[in-house]
């Protein structure tokens, strides 16, 4: 096993959902449900590709169901898939998202003073 005292787990959905309140209450909107397909800065007068002043650009999303959608600002939610759509945006895969099955398990009370953080089990070489 490993001992990983600097993960923890995450409802990753409720940080999502978090978010949401505080750009809709703020005036802006959610889309969910849209498969990303590419992600474009433009400027925001030409409506062109461009590489200036980040005051005057706009984001692209473009999705599979050829919607574009125009942002000054975006947060993408996008969970395993979040590694491959910060790529499409020009940032870093890194830290890849590495997916697996894994598995709660509750220590009994007594004992929760011995663990401290999250252990994961090691695969068993063939």
């Amino acid at each position: 096993a490993i001992h990983s005292p600097n993960t923890g787990i995450v409802d990753w959905g409720r940080v999502a959902r978090s978010y949401a309140s505080n750009v809709q209450s703020r005036g802006g909107s959610v889309r969910t449900g849209h498969e990303v397909c590419d992600i474009s800065i433009h400027s925001a007068q030409s409506g062109q590709f461009t590489s200036s002043s980040p005051d005057n650009m706009m984001v692209a999303i473009h999705s599979k169901g050829k919607e574009k959608v125009l942002a000054q600002n975006v947060i993408t939610c996008c969970g395993v898939y979040s590694d491959r759509v910060a790529a499409m945006s020009g940032c870093s895969r890194e830290p890849r998202i590495v997916p697996f099955r894994g598995e709660y398990l509750l220590l009994d009370s007594s004992k929760n003073g011995l663990v401290n953080g999250n252990i994961y089990p090691v695969r068993k070489s063939p």
